[in-house]
């Protein structure tokens, strides 16, 4: 496209970007009105049957892993946590230089010759 023509289409871009953002920040702008609230929902019986029940409810199975009390919580274990979330810091932290690499080997390859082909 000559230059010329591209600026023409960029500003018909922005243009009708601009038309469309006054008219939807108009409309919101507008005072809402309801005629009348719904009325509530109902459920269309008279008389509710409560369910039979075929066993009686299973008894609370008590947790495996109990929550420490306050005596438990001591520098050893914070510091068990401490090692644990650098741990976890660390094995994220090598995902996303994976990642990073990976996107970086993607565009040198792939996406940057097929520009400079174009330029």
């Amino acid at each position: 496209m000559r230059v010329p023509l591209k600026a023409a289409v960029i500003t018909g871009e922005v243009t009708v970007l601009v038309a469309c953002t006054a008219v939807g920040v108009h409309l919101f702008m507008q005072p809402h009105r309801f005629p009348q609230a719904a009325p509530p929902l109902t459920l269309p019986s008279a008389h509710v049957q409560p369910l039979p029940l075929l066993e009686a409810p299973p008894a609370e199975q008590p947790s495996v892993t109990p929550h420490p009390s306050p005596s438990q919580l001591t520098p050893g274990w914070m510091a068990q946590l401490d090692r644990d979330d650098r741990a976890r810091v660390k094995s994220e932290w090598d995902v996303l230089q994976l990642l990073s690499r990976g996107v970086v080997r993607y565009l040198e390859q792939r996406v940057i010759p097929v520009m400079e082909g174009r330029s």
